[in-house]
């Protein structure tokens, strides 16, 4: 046997085996490129709250251009590409080498091996939405090829979103395969919150959640100027924001860390959600807040429906503090007496539901908010919390006989009433001061009950009254003084309690008109209450025919998890079914919500994720179209000329692309819609020949009300 040949073979063997093996894992060694040549600026971060879900990527600047390469960020292949007017528009998902799964939205279009077959397939189904889905390698990338363009169709001005996926289809931070990414601006606190938990509970005296402003110091910090006075349970929340460079674009935080006396209470870093999980978006901004002040606060506790991951790792608790009386002081922090044998007060409703609260004991105690972006720049936020029940000092008035007093304090009382999660809040104010003791009466469902109200102030009194124990009563709000012999009604609170456990259907008037919640239709117990008003009532003008009352359906601050259908009744003189439909007011302007009608209830339905005033209106208004391109009789050189039409509807608004229709010789053309331009836009794929061509537009909106366009334009012959 020939030694030397053998040695030889093993040695080539050896060697091929080492670069198949360096073949197999330079793959797996591969580092992530950035996905454009736009910029490396972000419009928004990971984890940012959008309407009802969590953003899953990142967004990337292309400084309101469109046309940027997008390349592909690892070896890999098509997964999947969708295109529509709406969500992200033009998207391509990539699957990675990794198993992961790259997605790029808002694109202008795809690179010509990816394009050539979604025009194909759009032909072939007659539509512009289309959904495609490839095989493993059918359409193979490499790291650096460019798989689209940027652009803005779907929802948003120009921008690339970008998110990568984990082999579940879990969205994580793009940013933690870029170590590279980094910017020297440190973010911006701009305000905090304190929420009490219970009618029992105080920020600075009374159980409403409070805003507070800061002010910047120096560099980096923040501060809140008083101390805080905090009673029975709460939670903070914080709001700012954070730049990627010195451009207008206002992202979230990446990490936010609270502590107290120096101590670690809890932590958030936004990395990685399931899908599953994004509607849970309500629980970590402050839902409450967000409808008061139009801000989003992230909030820095955890209440039992969150089960979002972005949670305290490392840290113990949820966030969520309980304050402790000065007698209470030598109790273990378990909870348990060391001595007298009685549980503390604190066993509370918050305390039963979460574990992991901290109790802060009478006195003063100094919070510490550091809010990072990805970068690691960092802001601090310092205050004072100061663990104190406030108690209400006398105030000095004009004392006059009871019986009078009552008489004049009815005939010119003010009523507010603060609705919260289980309770609400009863504010009076008179026109004249006085001290005199004033008492509430109301009814629940058995029995009359009489409590004092507190006075806060030379004409200002308030009480709280426990929403569960009026709930399905007629409840009528009276006051009275001492003597009790004078008694007058002031107002009046009707509430009914959902348990979110089963169905129920809730009468709203006689006609027919009511509201139907669905099994888990909300996160908890909802005290859902109604009014019925004339629609000159409403906040904003009418700009449609109206046929019936204005429907103010709450909590419209308490967030919904299925829902309610509401079925609205239509007079039984209504004839022209199909331009009524249900329109909510928002933001100064009635949008549309839903025009399903059924005949034998003669009701329009509509399903509902949030609460707010609604009405049935008919719109007998066609669309309007502005203007198109070419210009009627317009001569051009291009063969292949852009045809565009831009128009408007006040109302009902458009569908969809199904209800626009553009042709062009007669033949039906594939064309593009923008919704928040109002805007179809038309390239042929083939020449045209030289001479005259027609094309019509018909455009019909939700109502049914149509508006057909017919214009010529002219090619010159070359």
């Amino acid at each position: 046997m020939d030694f030397r040949h053998t040695k030889t073979s093993f040695g080539w063997g050896l060697f091929l085996f080492f670069l198949l093996f360096l073949s197999a894992t330079s793959s797996f060694s591969q580092k992530y490129i950035w996905p454009t040549d736009a910029s490396r600026y972000l419009n928004s971060t990971f984890g940012e709250y959008r309407p009802g879900h969590l953003h899953s990527g990142i967004d990337i600047k292309t400084w309101e251009k469109t046309g940027y390469k997008v390349f592909a960020v690892r070896n890999g292949s098509v997964w999947r590409v969708q295109v529509s007017p709406f969500g992200y528009g033009k998207v391509l998902y990539l699957k990675l080498n990794t198993g992961e799964i790259a997605v790029y939205g808002h694109l202008q279009r795809f690179a010509p091996k990816i394009e050539t077959r979604i025009k194909r397939l759009q032909k072939k189904l007659g539509r512009y939405s289309v959904k495609a889905f490839f095989s493993p390698n059918q359409i193979p990338v490499r790291q650096g090829e460019v798989v689209a363009y940027s652009g803005r169709t779907g929802i948003g001005a120009p921008h690339l979103h970008f998110e990568l996926r984990d082999k579940n289809n879990n969205p994580f931070n793009p940013l933690l395969k870029y170590a590279s990414f980094r910017d020297r601006i440190p973010p911006t606190v701009t305000g905090l919150a304190v929420i009490p938990f219970g009618r029992k509970s105080q920020v600075e005296g009374e159980p409403l959640p409070k805003v507070f402003s800061v002010e910047h110091r120096r560099g980096n910090r923040y501060f809140v100027r008083q101390p805080i006075q905090v009673w029975g349970n709460f939670g903070l929340a914080v709001t700012g924001f954070d730049r990627t460079a010195r451009i207008h674009n206002k992202c979230s935080f990446y990490q936010i860390r609270l502590k107290v006396d120096g101590k670690p209470i809890f932590r958030t870093e936004y990395n990685f959600f399931s899908f599953d999980q994004t509607r849970e978006i309500v629980f970590d901004r402050n839902f409450r807040l967000n409808r008061w002040v139009k801000k989003h606060y992230n909030n820095l506790f955890l209440v039992p429906p969150n089960h979002l991951p972005f949670y305290n790792p490392g840290t113990p608790g949820t966030g969520i503090f309980t304050t402790v009386p000065e007698f209470l002081a030598n109790y273990s922090n378990s909870g348990s007496p060391q001595g007298h044998g009685i549980l503390p007060f604190f066993t509370t409703r918050v305390k039963q539901e979460v574990t992991g609260f901290t109790k802060l004991f009478a006195g003063r105690h100094r919070f510490e908010i550091t809010a990072k972006d990805f970068s690691g720049n960092a802001a601090v936020l310092t205050g004072e919390l100061r663990v104190g029940r406030k108690s209400v000092s006398p105030v000095n008035g004009i004392r006059l006989k009871d019986s009078v007093f009552i008489q004049k304090a009815a005939h010119s009382l003010s009523v507010k009433k603060i609705f919260m999660d289980d309770f609400v809040l009863i504010r009076l104010k008179t026109k004249r001061p006085a001290l005199r003791k004033l008492h509430l009466i109301y009814n629940t469902r058995f029995r009359t009950v009489f409590t004092n109200l507190i006075q806060t102030g030379l004409n200002q009194f308030e009480a709280t009254i426990s929403l569960d124990s009026i709930a399905g009563a007629f409840t009528l709000l009276s006051i009275q003084g001492d003597s009790g012999k004078m008694r007058f009604p002031i107002d009046f609170i009707r509430v009914f309690k959902i348990d979110s456990k089963n169905e129920r259907e809730i009468p709203i008037s006689r006609d027919g008109t009511q509201i139907r919640f669905l099994k888990n239709a909300a996160y908890q117990p909802v005290y859902f209450r109604f009014e019925k008003l004339p629609l000159r009532r409403a906040l904003r003008s009418i700009p449609g025919d109206s046929i019936t009352y204005l429907l103010k359906l709450a909590p419209t601050d308490i967030p919904l998890r299925r829902g309610a259908v509401l079925s609205v009744h239509v007079p039984q003189n209504e004839d022209r079914i199909k331009q009524l439909a249900i329109y909510a007011s928002s933001r100064n302007k009635w949008h549309f919500q839903g025009n399903r009608f059924d005949p034998e209830r003669r009701t329009l339905e509509v399903p509902l994720r949030d609460f707010g005033e609604f009405t049935i209106l008919r719109d007998t208004a066609p669309p309007v179209i502005l203007r198109l391109v070419p210009h009627p009789g317009e001569w051009v050189d291009s063969v292949r000329p852009l045809i565009r039409a831009d128009f408007k509807d006040n109302l009902s608004g458009i569908a969809d692309e199904e209800s626009i229709r553009l042709t062009l010789d007669g033949q039906k053309c594939i064309a593009e819609y923008d919704p928040e331009m109002n805007r179809i836009t038309y390239k042929p794929d083939t020449p045209l020949r030289p001479g005259r061509h027609k094309a019509t537009l018909q455009i019909t909106d939700r109502s049914a009300n149509a508006a057909t366009k017919s214009w010529s334009f002219f090619i010159r012959k070359k």
